[in-house]
């Protein structure tokens, strides 16, 4: 058996029980024509709200869904702004800042079904002169609960926040109060409801934009979280923490800039980067903590506008999402394995995208050379060079290191071509073929 043989049957057996991953951002069909606010997975699809218009360049009024292949609309949409959505009882409910969602009385929320939509009560209204908004929605307890900007739940009082068992809507407590009063995130942690906003009070006790909910009172969260124009606009949790983001320089009296967690007893900073600016989307995945918004996180690996935690550190995504006047990265979402990040940007690790993206991870078999029908790459290890071969002749190709960092890309115009690897260091390179909706992948290896 030859060295090369002997390489590449050492590289099977030693991989053979884990997998090499190339981490890399793509666009979502088209994309959107505006902002995205919230994502959400329902009936094996992805759904996205927001203030937009078309996707995929098909006409979606705030409202659209992703099969993994095309968007769609959800008949005649929603007139109005998108901010919060949620599934409950097998249904989707939409919220936001509207009067009608898919012809029916919305008053900020409403409900699809797969196939129709239909009005949740008479939905929230506010005094004379006032908007009303949904900004979060959460299931707790065997109810939907909806945070916002509101006075009224179905006409009954229910300052910000209410809940729906199905048929009715309810106040919870006496509501949220002081400040600008809004609520603008929820999530459920160690069997209580904590809501998270612009707020003093909730209930009849004091808390600093952040209080939880046992189902029949209201209590503070330590003493909370302090700062200038102070905001937590989202909530998640994570090995058993919960971690709240948004705009604040301070969790009881500890430095914690815009990002800290929750212990059950105590608040702690996460990490010692700097996150220079406002944290909006928090979501789980792969095993890491993901937060988007508008940011920098200044360090050894710096990140822009998304980042990932592993209990230890903060990674850059690539090279991150920018583009546009103020890229922000409003929404995050898990969807067919693969990261889906939404929000206002026109750029994401490089790649030109419409307000949402989706962060990949490929996974890559080791194999000699690669062939199919359509595709002949060889050869494989390579020294210096090597060539594709294709039957159209078009598309293009991107070629990533083994830490997901884009080294090379061009465009297919021939049917066999070279791709020079001479200036690169000897290790494992990862290459992608795009042709249309079609794409191919394995790995490079260099001598």
């Amino acid at each position: 058996m030859n060295n090369k043989s002997l390489l590449i049957l050492f590289l099977a057996l030693f991989y053979s029980s884990i997998n090499i991953i190339a981490q890399t951002w793509s666009s979502v069909g088209m994309g959107i024509n505006n902002s995205v606010f919230a994502l959400a997975v329902y009936n094996s699809e992805l759904y996205a709200g927001g203030i937009f218009s078309t996707a995929g360049g098909n006409t979606a009024n705030r409202i659209a869904k992703w099969n993994g292949s095309g968007w769609s609309g959800l008949g005649t949409g929603i007139v109005g702004d998108v901010f919060a959505l949620a599934v409950y009882n097998d249904e989707l409910y939409v919220g936001g800042q509207f009067t009608t969602g898919g012809g029916n009385l919305g008053n900020c929320i409403v409900k699809w079904n797969g196939s129709s939509w239909s009005s949740v009560g008479t939905g929230m209204t506010n005094l004379p002169g006032y908007y009303s908004y949904v900004y979060s929605l959460a299931v707790y307890n065997g109810e939907l609960y909806a945070g916002g900007f509101f006075g009224f739940a179905d006409g009954n009082t229910a300052n910000n926040i209410a809940k729906w068992d199905g048929i009715n809507w309810e106040p919870v407590g006496t509501g949220i109060t002081g400040a600008t009063h809004s609520v603008s995130s929820l999530a459920v942690y160690n069997g209580e409801l904590y809501a998270g906003g612009n707020f003093t009070t909730a209930g009849s006790i004091s808390a600093n934009s952040l209080a939880k909910w046992d189902g029949i009172s209201w209590s503070e969260v330590e003493t909370g979280l302090y700062g200038s124009n102070i905001s937590v606009s989202s909530l998640t949790t994570y090995n058993d923490e919960l971690y709240a983001g948004g705009q604040f320089s301070a969790s009881n009296g500890n430095p914690s800039t815009n990002i800290a967690k929750w212990n059950g007893i105590a608040w702690s900073a996460v990490g010692t980067g700097t996150m220079d600016g406002g944290v909006a989307a928090l979501t789980v995945y792969d095993e890491e903590l993901y937060a988007g918004g508008y940011f920098y996180i200044l360090g050894a690996d710096t990140s822009v506008n998304i980042s990932k935690w592993n209990g230890t550190i903060w990674s850059a995504l690539g090279t991150g999402i920018s583009g546009g006047l103020n890229p922000w990265v409003n929404a995050l979402a898990v969807y067919n394995s693969e990261l889906y990040a939404g929000g206002t940007f026109t750029n994401a690790g490089g790649h030109y995208v419409n307000n949402i993206a989706k962060w990949n991870s490929l996974t890559t078999e080791i194999e000699e050379n690669f062939t199919n029908e359509e595709i002949s790459i060889h050869p494989n290890p390579t020294l210096d060079f090597f060539t594709i071969e294709t039957k159209s002749g078009k598309g293009v190709y991107q070629l990533y290191d083994i830490a997901g960092k884009l080294m090379q890309e061009g465009k297919i115009l021939t049917l066999k071509f070279n791709i020079d690897l001479s200036i690169f260091n000897k290790g494992f390179y990862f290459l992608i073929l795009l042709d249309g909706d079609k794409h191919e992948h394995c790995m490079i290896i260099k001598e």
